[in-house]
């Protein structure tokens, strides 16, 4: 455990001073990159106080629809899972597995959590209320 400032507080810090301080001193393309900047940061610092818990908690909603499968144990291959996996579920519904109105239900339900726990960190003011 490291002290304060914390990883996600320093990041925190560089946005806004990136926004508050460089963005109203430049003007046209080094103003638009600096604001992508400030903005990237802002979303890195999001995923970094995230952590893994939405990728598990996608994998366990994937695991309700497709069948359990065991969670990789190095974080880094958890991405390149749950692509394979959200691929399998692209397959599973162009064959019409979860055309049933409950099926669909369920996968509507998934879908819905995993996107707002994308947009948790690509995008907070895009969330709407998620519960079904």
């Amino acid at each position: 455990m490291h002290d304060r400032p914390n990883a996600t507080e320093i990041l925190e810090a560089v946005a806004r001073l990136l926004a508050d301080e460089l963005v109203p001193a430049t003007t046209g393309r080094l103003q638009f990159v600096t604001r992508v900047a400030a903005n990237a940061v802002r979303l890195v610092a999001r995923e970094i106080a995230q952590g893994d818990g939405p990728a598990r908690a996608e994998w366990q909603g994937l695991d309700t629809l497709l069948g359990s499968l065991e969670l990789p144990a190095d974080t880094a291959e958890l991405g390149p899972a749950l692509v394979e996996r959200n691929h399998e579920l692209a397959r599973a519904l162009r064959e019409g597995a979860f055309d049933e109105p409950a099926a669909f239900a369920r996968v509507t339900h998934h879908l819905r959590h995993a996107v707002a726990a994308k947009l948790a960190v690509s995008d907070p003011a895009m969330i709407e209320d998620t519960s079904d």
